[in-house]
């Protein structure tokens, strides 16, 4: 081959692989890549083990401030889940509802195990399970503020302070729904209770939550709080996946299908939350309506 025609490949075989690194690189995700190539999935199979992380949210998931007990709804259901397929469960680290998807990206824990409410926003970063539970967001205000009662759209004014947390669904829905209100923001990791706190001292005005969380407060209060009649949205609650992780997913998914096909969903709830649509409910299966 005479030198020029050696040069002229040469040239072409840097142009290929320069724009195949350049797509390559378009291609890729936003978020950095897990600190080891092994799976949520592989780690599982390898150890017998799902680790942990959560977020806190009562009754949904609870930590005991004395003895660092975990409770909920989410942790019976995520126990009920490793013991359908056969894994123990390690709860390794408590994170905050605006991070959550860092500690699956670097693979410091294989799922987030309480109930997060599904939202497309972090699906760059993570994916969910089917949802177990779907529970009424509601407006909460002190028990003496009458100024919303029968219409939300009066939540949506710049003078209205609306509590939130960064990354939470209680932000999504605030800015979606109630965009002109202020929002007031609250620490990341905390009880979802920290909101009633700021309605008591007058920080904010509103506050979210779900009915259960409300009587949980009232029933160690004396300065009442009360939800308004409408729910805001509704939470669809799942677990939280590494993103691409189908294999992982579809045993997860399985196994959430199993626990509510066979009651145990609904059993759970039961300890924690009151069977009543206001407060929550669990995924319809319509075959139990039928008769044989």
């Amino acid at each position: 081959m005479k030198p020029a025609h050696l040069l002229l490949v040469a040239a072409l075989s840097a142009v290929v692989s320069f724009a195949t690194a350049h797509f390559a690189s378009d291609q890729a995700p936003t978020q950095s890549a897990a600190v080891t190539d092994q799976t949520a999935f592989d780690h599982i199979l390898s150890t017998n083990t799902l680790r942990c992380g959560y977020a806190v949210a009562t009754p949904w998931f609870m930590v005991d401030p004395n003895t660092k007990n975990l409770s909920g709804v989410g942790y019976d259901v995520t126990n009920a889940l490793a013991s359908k397929i056969g894994i123990k469960v390690d709860w390794v680290e408590e994170t905050g509802w605006g991070v959550a998807e860092q500690g699956l990206v670097t693979g410091r824990y294989d799922m987030l195990c309480g109930s997060v409410c599904i939202d497309p926003r972090r699906a760059r970063a993570a994916t969910y399970s089917t949802p177990f539970l779907h529970i009424p967001v509601l407006a909460t205000v002190r028990a003496d503020d009458k100024r919303f009662d029968g219409d939300l759209s009066l939540l949506n004014n710049k003078d209205v302070r609306i509590g939130v947390k960064s990354g939470h669904v209680f932000e999504f829905a605030a800015n979606e729904q109630f965009p002109m209100a202020q929002k007031v923001y609250a620490n990341d990791i905390s009880d979802d209770t920290e909101f009633f706190q700021m309605l008591k001292s007058g920080k904010i005005d509103v506050a979210f939550a779900g009915q259960s969380t409300i009587d949980l407060y009232n029933s160690t209060n004396d300065e009442k709080i009360r939800s308004l009649n409408k729910p805001v949205r509704y939470c669809n609650g799942g677990f939280m996946l590494p993103l691409g992780d189908n294999r992982l997913k579809y045993m997860i998914d399985n196994a959430i299908g199993e626990l509510n096909a066979s009651g145990q969903i609904e059993e759970i709830l039961a300890r924690f939350v009151k069977p009543d649509p206001r407060y929550v409910l669990s995924p319809a299966l319509l075959f139990r309506d039928k008769q044989p």
